[in-house]
């Protein structure tokens, strides 16, 4: 069997997007809006927190747009600022930082078999809460690679670090997840 990734065509923003409209910054962001927010869930775990981790990713680099170098793609740039504010919040909570309980109940009723997907859910509120409890750089590296996809290039461009160190914090972050999931 032949594995094939998808890719999305890139149209990167070019020369003048330092004096770009939010209503045209907007446009060029929606491409990405979902999958910021699949990554801010595996970071942190939590619905609410992920969608406002990633809203303020994408305030954050509309405001810092005189930042960004034009024809550089865009995805991996929004990434480090949601991985940098990420961070700046857990260093803010000092070990205050709680997962509130899922209710993994809500979707039950939906499902053909209730049982089946109540066990699915609290499978998968088990995985987020321990991607979480990991340090950032693991859990972002984590979250990129086995849960969105990306190949190695991929995560180190969006991450700021060489290939060899992806590759080391995937390997670790693994480990930890083996022994938190049992």
């Amino acid at each position: 069997m032949t594995w094939f990734r998808r890719r999305r065509p890139r149209t990167e923003p070019g020369a003048g997007v330092q004096a770009m409209e939010p209503e045209a910054y907007a446009e060029l962001c929606a491409p990405y809006q979902r999958r910021l927010y699949q990554v801010a869930l595996g970071m942190a775990g939590d619905p609410d927190q992920a969608a406002d981790l990633a809203q303020e990713a994408l305030v954050r680099g509309f405001r810092s747009l005189h930042g960004f170098k034009p024809g550089a793609p865009l995805y991996p740039w929004l990434l480090r600022i949601m991985r940098n504010i990420w961070i700046d919040e857990l260093k803010s909570a000092r070990g205050r930082r709680e997962v509130p309980m899922e209710r993994s109940m809500e979707t039950a009723g939906h499902a053909a078999d209730p049982l089946a997907s109540v066990l699915e859910s609290e499978r998968s509120v088990a995985l987020h809460r321990a991607i979480a409890s990991l340090p950032p750089e693991f859990a972002m590296t984590i979250t990129l690679f086995d849960l969105q996809g990306m190949s190695y290039e991929e995560v180190a461009r969006a991450t700021g670090v060489p290939v060899g160190t992806v590759r080391s914090r995937l390997h670790r972050a693994r480990d930890r997840l083996r022994v938190l999931l049992g």
